[in-house]
């Protein structure tokens, strides 16, 4: 896998797979489990301010990739997390 600027890849008329519209790293600090484990909080906000950074309504979700930690505790904390931001402030998100 290539990543490239969609700009270039267009102009060069390469095979286009994916594009990547948005990113967002986070780190929960204090707020999360342990040192080893995220919180649910510090994952929310992440997943909010990656939609947030590519323009998109979580309602418009088709995937969410999450890293999984292949542990009890970080698993159930990231399905949380994402369960959380896809309801947003105040409850179910509109078209959902």
């Amino acid at each position: 896998m290539v990543l490239r600027r969609l700009e270039d890849a267009v102009a060069d008329d390469d095979p286009i797979h994916a594009v990547i519209r948005g990113t967002a790293a986070g780190n929960d600090g204090s707020g999360r489990v342990g040192f080893t484990a995220p919180g649910v909080d510090g994952q929310t906000a992440t997943i909010e301010e990656a939609w947030a950074a590519a323009g998109l309504d979580p309602a418009d979700a088709q995937f969410l990739e999450a890293h999984g930690t292949g542990t009890d505790l970080g698993d159930r904390i990231e399905v949380a997390a994402a369960a959380e931001a896809f309801r947003g402030p105040g409850g179910v998100r509109s078209g959902r």
